[in-house]
C-alpha cells in the first residue's frame, strides 16, 4: 500500500515540476516588462492599478501561487516516504502546510517589492519638498520647479513625478495629478503636499513657504523615526534570538543523544510536538514584532 502510495505522489510530483518550468517559462517574457513598466499604471478600465498590480498582473500571480503549491505539496510527502514515514495522517498535513505556504510566497514575494519602492520612494520626499521650495523662492511656477527637480530625482520618485508631468501636460490638473500620486503611493507627506498646492491654488498663499514648514516637519519626524529604530533595536534582536534558539538547542541535543531526539521524527506524538513548537515559536516572533514595531 505504502509503495503504490509513494509511486503515485513521484508520478503526481513529476507532473507538477513539470508543470511549474512550463509556467515559470511562458510568464518569462513577460515578467521583465511588468516589473519594471510602472508607467503603464492604469487598468483597462480606466481605473488605476494597485500597488502590488504595477509589478505582477492577478492572472500572474494566481498562476505562481498555484504553482508554489502544488509543486511541495506532492514532493514533501515524497521525502517523508523516502524517509520511510508512512503515515497518512502526517503525509496530507505536512503536504497540506507546505501547499499553504507556497501559496502564500508569491503573494509576500511581491508584496515586499511593493514596500521597498514605497520606502525607497519616500526616503526622497523630503529632497523633492526642499527642492520645490527652493525653486518656487526663486521665481519658478510649480510644474517648472517640479520638472525641474524631477531631472534631478533617481529611482521611484523620478518615475512616479514623470507620470504626474506627463498627465499634467495632457490637460489634468496639478491637485488632481497629486491627488492620483497619492493613489498610486499611499504617504501621508505626498497627501499633505497635494492638499498645500490644492488650498494655495485656491487663497493664493505662499507655497513656498508652505513647503519650507513642511520639510522641516518632514525633516523632524524622520529623525525621531531613526530614534525610534535605535531605541528598538534591542527588542527585535531579542525576536531573532528567541526564534533561533529552539533550534540551535534542538541541533545540541541532536549531536549529543541522535537515538533520543530521533523519536521525534518517528512517532505521529514527535512530528505534533515539532508542529506545535513551530506554531508557538511563530506566535512569539509576530508578537514580538508587533511590540518593538513603533509607527512614527
Amino acid at each position: 500500500m505504502a509503495s503504490n502510495l509513494a509511486y503515485a505522489l513521484v508520478f503526481l510530483a513529476v507532473i507538477a515540476v513539470l508543470w511549474v518550468v512550463w509556467t515559470m517559462a511562458d510568464e518569462a517574457g513577460v515578467a521583465e516588462g511588468e516589473k519594471l513598466d510602472f508607467e503603464n499604471n492604469v487598468r483597462a478600465d480606466g481605473r488605476q492599478k494597485t500597488p502590488l498590480e504595477r509589478f505582477v498582473s492577478p492572472g500572474r500571480l494566481f498562476r505562481l501561487r498555484l504553482g508554489a503549491a502544488v509543486f511541495p505539496a506532492f514532493l514533501v510527502p515524497v521525502c517523508f516516504l523516502a524517509g520511510g514515514i508512512t503515515q497518512p495522517a502526517l503525509l496530507l498535513s505536512f503536504g497540506a502546510v507546505c501547499a499553504f505556504v507556497g501559496w502564500k510566497l508569491p503573494g509576500l514575494y511581491f508584496a515586499r517589492l511593493v514596500k521597498r519602492r514605497q520606502a525607497d520612494f519616500e526616503s526622497s520626499i523630503l529632497d523633492l519638498t526642499a527642492g520645490v521650495a527652493n525653486a518656487l523662492k526663486a521665481g519658478m511656477a510649480f510644474p517648472q520647479a517640479l520638472e525641474r527637480i524631477s531631472a534631478r530625482m533617481t529611482g521611484a520618485m523620478k518615475e512616479e513625478l514623470a507620470i504626474v508631468l506627463r498627465e499634467y501636460r495632457l490637460g489634468l490638473e496639478m491637485p488632481e495629478s497629486l491627488e492620483r500620486l497619492a493613489e498610486r503611493m499611499p504617504c501621508e507627506d505626498i497627501r499633505l503636499l497635494t492638499a498645500s498646492v490644492r488650498l494655495t491654488t485656491k487663497t493664493g498663499g505662499s507655497l513656498a513657504d508652505v513647503l519650507a514648514e513642511m520639510t522641516e516637519m518632514i525633516r523632524g519626524r524622520r529623525e525621531f523615526a531613526e530614534k525610534v529604530k535605535t531605541l528598538t533595536a534591542q527588542g527585535r534582536f531579542e525576536g531573532y534570538v528567541l526564534g533561533c534558539m529552539p533550534v540551535v538547542a534542538f541541533a545540541i541535543f541532536y549531536c549529543i543523544q541522535p537515538e533520543l531526539m530521533g523519536v521525534l521524527f518517528k512517532t505521529t506524538v514527535g512530528w505534533v510536538a515539532i508542529g506545535a513548537s513551530v506554531a508557538l515559536e511563530a506566535i512569539g516572533f509576530v508578537v514580538i514584532s508587533k511590540i518593538v514595531t513603533i509607527e512614527v
